[in-house]
């Protein structure tokens, strides 16, 4: 029988010299995992559901929020970055609320940040309840932002501030979300315009963007 030509080409693809394939740096390696056992069984504990679900949330928020501010996008270590589930201590800035504020259910908590299993005194993490969302707003030293282009290092005022000049920017208390209509946060000369391009203008839940209704997980309780 005569040799089949498609099996001779196929062993030459196979004995020939094979293209130099780059393979990802172990920095560039992101981590399978989202969450480590001990995070997990703190979201697992709580007795109601509901709150278990709100922990999940709090929980993947908070990493996203980390290395967001971080810059990082590729190499993210997941399980290495927790965002403590309960407030921080009343003797921390953003630990403890006034009077006034107290009464306030949306008011945003001050909750602290571990990476790697170490608290970090320079970063500050407030969490915002908002219409059943989280939303986790963080700051952190200039100098650890990844900005390997320079375009974010250009629109800081100060990569370096002294040490008095970030405890104050730590220590000064996170405002409130409020929620703006989208065509206040546009020029006057294009409210015309986008009221077109609403037919009509803005109904319910197009205030809010980014909505994709809600999903509830199941999360068993361990």
């Amino acid at each position: 029988a005569m040799p089949d030509p498609r099996e001779a080409f196929a062993e030459d693809l196979t004995d020939g010299p094979q293209p130099d394939v780059p393979r990802a740096s172990e920095e560039d390696v992101e981590d399978s995992k989202m969450l480590g056992a001990t995070e997990l069984q703190d979201i697992c504990e709580a007795d109601s559901c509901r709150e278990r679900r709100a922990r999940l949330q709090h929980a993947l928020v908070g990493k996203f929020a980390y290395f967001r501010t971080l810059g990082r996008t590729t190499g993210r270590q997941w399980s290495q970055v927790v965002l403590g589930q309960h407030p921080v201590a009343e003797s921390v800035p953003g630990g403890t609320l006034d009077p006034d504020e107290a009464d306030g259910p949306g008011r945003p908590r001050r909750h602290p940040l571990f990476v790697a299993g170490r608290q970090q005194s320079r970063w500050r993490c407030d969490v915002h309840r908002w219409r059943g969302n989280h939303i986790v707003v963080c700051r952190g030293p200039p100098d650890e932002a990844l900005d390997p282009k320079g375009d974010f290092q250009q629109t800081q005022a100060k990569r370096f501030p002294e040490i008095d000049t970030f405890d104050r920017a730590l220590d000064h208390p996170e405002p409130e979300f409020i929620e703006v209509p989208i065509q206040q946060l546009l020029p006057e000369k294009w409210h015309s315009d986008y009221v077109r391009a609403c037919g009509g203008g803005e109904r319910g839940e197009q205030t809010r963007m980014n909505f994709s209704g809600y999903y509830q997980p199941d999360i068993p309780k361990i």
